[in-house]
């Protein structure tokens, strides 16, 4: 999650803070870009039951600016506010929306979580070294809070399973 969120930060290839810099748009293209959509890190664990084998920690938008949330490779459905594609309610139906998008699939939704977190790397990007610190503080006490209680977690679905 670090790697991905890096802006060669302590190397000499660093963009120095200034009121007018921001490190998506200097200098050498950072592992974390503007362009970039959503990131992941997939954790892939034999020793888990099948469904929860691979866990993906996704971020959607710029991972400096939006929080790595776990998904399950055994999850049947997303989560509301995760997706937005009208008539998606399957694998298969995903797919051939994918490739045959009905009207306003990407258009911006104020309730999805896609355009949530675009519309927070917009607001950093005005100031981004005096935003971006107090916003990643906060995402990575959410992640630290997440993880503490995954263990707890995927007891139950153990358990279920």
């Amino acid at each position: 999650m670090a790697l991905l969120r890096d802006h060669y930060e302590g190397t000499p290839y660093a963009v120095s803070p200034s009121p007018e810099s921001n490190p998506h748009y200097l200098g050498e293209r950072p592992i974390c870009a503007s362009a970039t959509l959503f990131s992941f890190v997939a954790q892939l664990r034999r020793f888990m039951p099948p469904p929860m084998r691979a866990r993906f920690w996704v971020a959607y938008g710029r991972p400096d600016t939006s929080p790595f949330v776990p998904w399950y490779s055994g999850m049947t459905a997303v989560p509301n506010g995760f997706h937005n594609t009208p008539g998606v309610d399957s694998p298969d139906s995903a797919l051939a929306r994918h490739f045959d998008p009905v009207p306003g699939t990407y258009d911006p939704d104020p309730d999805a979580a896609f355009w949530i977190f675009k519309r927070l790397a917009e607001c950093v990007n005005q100031g981004y070294f005096q935003k971006a610190v107090p916003v990643a503080a906060q995402w990575r006490t959410f992640e630290g809070r997440v993880s503490a209680s995954l263990k707890t977690v995927e007891k139950e679905a153990i358990r279920l399973y």
